[in-house]
């Protein structure tokens, strides 16, 4: 699917004059959507969790996560592009084979309940239980963010802790259940902004295998997007089956589906992509079918139920065309890579609420 995105994405000066060129200009259809307002909305949907100083945090110290000492295993969740979250999640689905179907197990060792967790300045690189701190849930454990450089993976020096994550066990007969709250503020100090409020559930059956997370998240500003997000993987097939629904404060409603199947052959991905504000609405309804021979693309873009553009032929060489078969401007192709390059950064970036799941499950 991103092969024919690679198509319309300019380089260098060029890139920069374009993109203000296509935002200088109005791209919508008569009475319909605006392309750019649209992609805007995507984007700040996606800043929730990309741009947030907890997050950004989480993602880099993600791997450092362990109840033991030194960390039994990595739990690197990459935030970096549609192929490197997907195969995260599906990892971490497939972890849940490891548990009982319909049969919850405790979550976290009896040893570290009511347990803080702080970066152990000693070497190593790894978290350690601080028996002086105190705050933790009992039914679970805390662990200390830090102020992370810019492409690090480690805390900088002298530590700055910036908040904390509590993780609780909150299983039922039904699911798995790990409750995660991240507050933004020094730990050692109380109290602290409520950055995000959710809990993954991992459900196993004998023929296939549920990661889902459900609750919201909130940027520094105030601005909060609640999201539902769903990741099924057919132990049959291997078919994962993402279904992500998020609602931001602003009005904006967002869908997302994703079918991935591969076999020896074939690696295909269906998408189904629907936006909602203020009574307009834009559909990206494609798939996208990759073999050892070819690849090819069959794209539709519909605003207000109206096809607007489709994107069909070979991926390498891409055909894009208005609803009357002619060819699009550049600055059309460009509000189409807005969009569809959104809806991608928020599945890749939404994603990140996915990490501490590799801690338990």
């Amino acid at each position: 699917m991103t092969s024919w995105l690679r198509r319309v994405v300019p380089v260098g000066a060029a890139a920069a004059a374009l993109v203000a060129a296509a935002c200088g200009e109005s791209t919508s259809p008569s009475g319909g959507a605006d392309p750019v307002a649209v992609a805007s909305d995507v984007e700040g949907v996606s800043g929730a969790f990309s741009a947030g100083v907890g997050f950004q945090s989480l993602l880099a110290l993600s791997p450092r996560l362990s109840l033991t000492a030194p960390p039994a295993r990595a739990a690197a969740f990459p935030a970096a592009g549609l192929g490197a979250s997907r195969d995260a999640v599906l990892r971490l689905v497939r972890s849940l084979g490891w548990r009982a179907p319909a049969a919850p197990e405790a979550l976290f060792p009896a040893n570290v309940l009511g347990k803080t967790f702080v970066w152990d300045t000693s070497g190593g690189g790894r978290f350690h239980v601080d028996s002086s701190v105190t705050g933790a849930p009992s039914a679970g454990v805390r662990f200390w963010l830090y102020y992370v450089p810019v492409g690090g993976t480690a805390p900088s020096l002298p530590l700055l802790p910036i908040g904390n994550i509590d993780l609780t066990d909150q299983s039922t007969p039904q699911a798995n259940t790990l409750g995660v709250k991240m507050l933004y503020g020094d730990p050692r100090l109380s109290g602290g902004q409520t950055l995000a409020d959710y809990a993954l559930n991992g459900v196993r059956t004998t023929s296939s295998y549920t990661l889902s997370a459900t609750g919201y998240v909130v940027d520094t500003t105030g601005h909060q997007v609640a999201f539902n997000l769903s990741n099924a993987l057919n132990t049959s097939d291997s078919t994962l089956r993402v279904n992500d629904t998020l609602s931001a404060a602003s009005g904006a409603r967002l869908w997302m589906k994703i079918v991935d199947s591969s076999t020896t052959q074939t690696h295909s991905l269906q998408l189904t992509d629907h936006y909602q504000q203020a009574g307009h609405t834009v559909d990206v309804i494609g798939s996208s079918s990759e073999t050892a021979a070819d690849s090819t693309v069959n794209v539709v873009f519909k605003f207000d139920g109206v096809t607007w553009a489709t994107v069909t032929g070979n991926e390498s060489t891409p055909t894009f065309t208005n609803a009357s078969g002619q060819a699009l401007t550049l600055q059309q192709e460009l509000a189409i890579l807005q969009i569809v390059i959104g809806f991608f950064d928020i599945f890749d970036h939404a994603n990140v609420v996915f990490a501490p799941a590799a801690l338990v499950f």
